[in-house]
């Protein structure tokens, strides 16, 4: 869905409202009309509601501004999102696109996809029907309090929580609100790879997704442990690293003398993509981009490091062709690559740049 809303529903720099992208979202998923031939019942049907709360959700998930306008991670959906005739064609990713998708879920929904994957560590395989049955869904999510009550010395956030924790215990998720606490997130596990889904009658029967002796949900459970090491990771920016594990992807750490062209090509390519749009590229983009592209193309794992430092590189031998400004913290957070660098960047015959740090460590 957050494909479709950004590639069909929104654009880069015109504001809109979350009905227009409502009506959007339930003429491109409407109900299956018979009289056209279809048999099959779609997918996935979104009304104008649902379109609304699919607007407000891409708001979270910090692909779209409170205008609705397109964020640098909405331009990076963009950029990472091949165009599809048919809507529910977007629900089969690319390799690209689901890198880019547990990236950001990561980020969103880091502790609940955490939990999940703990509860599925110990389980093979549970219904819908008996999630919604049972209290799972509360009890998770209280869970996820309690840890983040352990982590925070501040009185009004500890008393935040606990009021949260004792809210769950009182008034639970009653029938009808646990499958929207549910299917949000199980349903995307499963397009992302990290869960399998199979119909059974009336039901839905979610199960691991198995890699040798490994599971997808083991391996983020191993790899993430609780919410305070999650929390240590995502502090030092390692989504992608933590993302290729989960999907069993081998990968090798960006080393600049093997790796450089290849990092270059990505850079102009992402650069050029982003420059359509804005006079300035968040930098964000650009190290989100890069790394997705580098890990799907070269299974080459790139630190936010080492493509500043290539940035470092470019604006030490061309000063007056690379222009930087700095957000409200006074951080570098927009580049202006000027076009007969990028000219340059784009031919073979381009000279090593000066160093910049090296390459990080991974987990």
């Amino acid at each position: 869905m957050f494909s479709v809303l950004i590639k069909h529903c929104t654009k880069p720099t015109e504001s809109t409202f979350a009905d227009a992208i409502g009506n959007c979202l339930a003429a491109r998923f409407p109900k299956a009309n018979r009289k056209s031939g279809e048999t099959e019942p779609r997918r996935i049907v979104i009304d104008k509601a649902g379109g609304k709360y699919g607007a407000w959700m891409a708001q979270q998930f910090g692909f779209l501004t409170e205008n609705f306008f397109w964020t640098w991670k909405g331009q990076v959906i963009d950029w990472g999102t091949q165009s599809r005739e048919v809507p529910e064609a977007y629900i089969q990713l690319t390799e690209l696109e689901r890198v880019l998708y547990l990236r950001y879920y990561l980020e969103a929904q880091g502790p609940l996809i955490l939990k999940i994957c703990e509860f599925f560590a110990g389980h093979e395989t549970a219904s819908r029907h008996s999630l919604l049955q049972d209290r799972w869904i509360d009890d998770i999510i209280s869970d996820i309090y309690r840890e983040y009550l352990q982590l925070t010395d501040d009185l009004a956030e500890r008393t935040r929580l606990r009021q949260r924790i004792e809210g769950f215990r009182a008034k639970p998720y009653n029938l009808d609100t646990r499958p929207h606490k549910i299917d949000p997130i199980l349903i995307p596990m499963c397009d992302l790879g990290l869960l399998q889904v199979a119909h059974a009658d009336d039901d839905l029967i979610f199960s691991n997704t198995h890699y040798g002796g490994n599971t997808s949900a083991g391996i983020l459970k191993e790899t993430l442990q609780n919410i305070p090491r999650m929390e240590k990771l995502f502090a030092e920016y390692e989504y992608f690293a933590v993302a290729t594990r989960a999907l069993n992807r081998s990968t090798r750490m960006f080393d600049r003398s093997v790796h450089f062209e290849k990092l270059m090509k990505s850079l102009v390519c992402v650069y050029k993509h982003a420059i359509r749009h804005q006079t300035l590229v968040p930098i964000s983009f650009i190290i989100d981009a890069a790394s997705a592209d580098l890990l799907c193309d070269s299974h080459v794992l790139l630190k936010p490091d080492d493509l500043e430092g290539f940035l470092d590189g470019l604006s030490k031998r061309d000063p007056l062709e690379v222009q930087f400004q700095v957000d409200y913290r006074g951080k570098r957070a927009y580049v202006k690559v000027s076009d007969a660098l990028l000219a340059k960047l784009s031919s073979e015959r381009v000279a090593r740049l000066p160093s910049g740090p090296g390459p990080a460590g991974a987990i």
